[in-house]
């Protein structure tokens, strides 16, 4: 098994395995020693295999959902990106960039990690390589470690979600939507943001105080998405997945049929950042 590359900065560490699909496989608060993903160097198994089932592998860390998550139009589940190996571009202490070339559909796939502190800033870029446009779906797919009280915290404007594993139903928010205690044991919740909403943040906070929070900017990424697994497909502890897209929701046919998806134009590369603030105490605003 290949040594993770570690990313430190003064206030928080990070760990990434490039040959796994550049899995951000730890995340941690320096100061709480809170860690959010995983054990960096975990034994995460074989090595999956292009068209692998996601589930069939290491479902801990943090993978990137491209150029779909369900599969569709002969695209793999979840996607082609984190069952492949990435090359390393750019390596420092504190900044990682990687790329991967895609297989199903023509495109190159860049992100550059960047630690600064107490944040992790998460920089990309998609390229199309063909001769005409594609579309793409995005999603960021981490798996962050939570305990059973920990909370979800939207912005006050959001008073429902859809609960897209039941036939959109609406739920309203929070009223204990925004914690994984209500998921009954061994299954799992899939919440969207209504499509013609826009946030720029999501949080979670641990009832001692620790937090995670994520920021994006809703000009490149319009849509988000909430996984609750409570030991649905994952291991034990549950996780919680913050999930901004640019898509809805998780088919890429389906998106590119309602018009909610990301094109790629040959020549004019998309990009996109989000942002990872770690800390404890209040919760920044």
């Amino acid at each position: 098994m290949r040594a993770p590359i570690r990313l430190v900065g003064k206030d928080i560490e990070a760990a990434v395995r490039p040959e796994r699909g550049a899995k951000i496989v730890s995340l941690r608060h320096v100061a709480s020693e809170r860690e959010w993903l995983g054990e960096p160097d975990a034994d995460m198994g074989p090595a999956p295999s292009y068209g692998d089932i996601f589930t069939a592998a290491a479902r801990t860390g943090w993978d990137e959902m491209l150029p779909t998550i369900d599969p569709c139009s002969g695209l793999p589940d979840h996607g082609e990106v984190w069952a492949l190996p990435w090359d390393v571009v750019d390596r420092s202490d504190s900044v990682l960039t990687t790329e991967v070339t895609g297989r199903a559909l023509p495109y190159r796939f860049t992100r550059r990690l960047e630690i600064g502190e107490a944040r992790l800033r998460a920089s990309y870029q998609v390229e199309c390589l063909a001769a005409q446009p594609i579309d793409v779906l995005w999603a960021a797919h981490p798996l962050f470690l939570v305990h059973g009280e920990t909370r979800v915290v939207l912005p006050a404007q959001v008073t429902e979600m859809l609960d897209v594993l039941n036939a959109e139903a609406v739920v309203a928010w929070p009223d204990g939507a925004d914690r994984i205690d209500d998921v009954q044991p061994n299954s799992g919740r899939k919440l969207y943001l209504p499509p013609d909403q826009r946030i720029d943040c999501a949080a979670l906070v641990d009832p001692g105080g620790d937090w995670l929070q994520m920021r994006w900017d809703t000009r490149e990424l319009r849509y988000l998405g909430l996984w609750f697994s409570n030991g649905a497909h994952e291991p034990p502890p549950p996780r919680i997945a913050i999930e901004p897209t640019n898509a809805f929701y998780d088919s890429r046919d389906l998106a590119a049929e309602s018009g909610r998806v990301q094109r790629v134009v040959p020549g004019m590369p998309v990009n996109w950042t989000v942002e990872i603030a770690l800390g404890t105490g209040a919760l920044p605003r």
